[in-house]
């Protein structure tokens, strides 16, 4: 009965292995399946690497990262004290490699700040949400590597003073890259520290 089970167990591991490189190599064959449907070659340049057409942000994902761009200090500036009205400026820059591919990606990608995790100052403060910064035209006009993300912060009426002097201190934002779907990608804490200079 023990020889009978060990001849069993050695047929399943045989069997086992055989399917384990077999689903390893179904595996591998779809990975390049899906790397090559969302990095798609245009065309007109099939010789040329550099001219290649990205499907969305969420294709080279991974690439974005602190090392292909770096943010400035966020500026939060009063533009009408009665209504509350706050202007947030960032300088971000970004290496030519990643400007390549944004500029080469076909959905829409999009900035915009946000509360850091775990707090909601921002969410909690705010009368009305700016709309995320479509970066397509941001990119299509870089100058200099950089970039420079604008919006307008309106905050409600009733706010108390401490919360207030917390909006006022960039470190209690995030910038934040979304996708096409306004999913966050990429996100930078830290905004009262100046990483371009």
């Amino acid at each position: 009965m023990n020889i009978k089970n060990l001849f069993v167990f050695i047929l399943l591991c045989i069997f086992l292995s055989g399917c384990s490189s077999e689903d390893s190599s179904s595996t591998n064959t779809n990975s390049e399946k899906s790397l090559n449907s969302g990095h798609v070659t245009k065309a007109s340049d099939a010789n040329n690497d550099s001219d290649n057409a990205y499907n969305s942000i969420r294709d080279y994902y991974d690439s974005i990262s602190g090392e292909t761009y770096k943010t400035g200090i966020l500026e939060i500036s009063p533009i009408n004290s009665e209504k509350h009205e706050y202007l947030l400026k960032l300088n971000v820059w970004i290496d030519s490699k990643l400007q390549e591919r944004l500029a080469n990606t076909e959905k829409d990608y999009w900035f915009t700040f946000r509360d850091i995790p775990g707090n909601d100052l921002i969410q909690r403060n705010v009368a009305l949400t700016p709309e995320p910064l479509n970066g397509k035209p941001l990119i299509s006009n870089i100058k200099e590597n950089i970039i420079s993300i604008e919006q307008v912060m309106i905050l409600n009426d009733e706010i108390s003073s401490r919360d207030l002097e917390e909006l006022l201190n960039p470190e209690n934002y995030s910038f934040e890259i979304l996708d096409e779907h306004k999913d966050p990608t990429a996100a930078t804490l830290g905004l009262e520290l100046d990483m371009i200079n």
